[in-house]
């Protein structure tokens, strides 16, 4: 189980690097309004952060990450996206789940390390 969750999270911290190099284009895109163009970007961006949801449940004893937190703001995205508020949205990203992801990348490749090592 070990080698398996250490493979996970490794995926998960190459797909969390890729988050960060997206949500600038993301939250841009909202607030110019290009909503044809983000959304496709939102259904991949959505469906990736559902899987890494279940990856973090997952794996929860190799970590100390609060996967409420990412579903608490993946639910106030989906929520904004729901009032068509694309300020909001891009607000959300910016503010909230970019740093989510930031903060989730340090602490997971944090884990990955202590896991490969020890």
């Amino acid at each position: 189980m070990k080698a398996q969750s250490v493979e996970a999270l490794e995926t998960a911290v190459e797909y969390l690097d890729n988050i960060s190099r997206a949500l600038p284009s993301i939250i841009e895109d909202y607030r110019e309004q290009n909503i044809s163009t983000v959304s496709e970007k939102m259904i991949n961006l959505s469906d990736g952060l559902r899987w890494l949801y279940d990856v973090a449940k997952l794996t929860k004893d190799y970590h100390s990450l609060d996967e409420d937190e990412m579903l608490g703001c993946y639910t106030e995205i989906v929520d904004a996206m729901e009032m068509k508020d694309y300020i909001l949205i891009s607000d959300l990203i910016e503010y909230e789940l970019l740093p989510l992801v930031e903060g989730w990348r340090a602490s997971l490749s944090e884990s990955v390390k202590n896991l490969t090592t020890n």
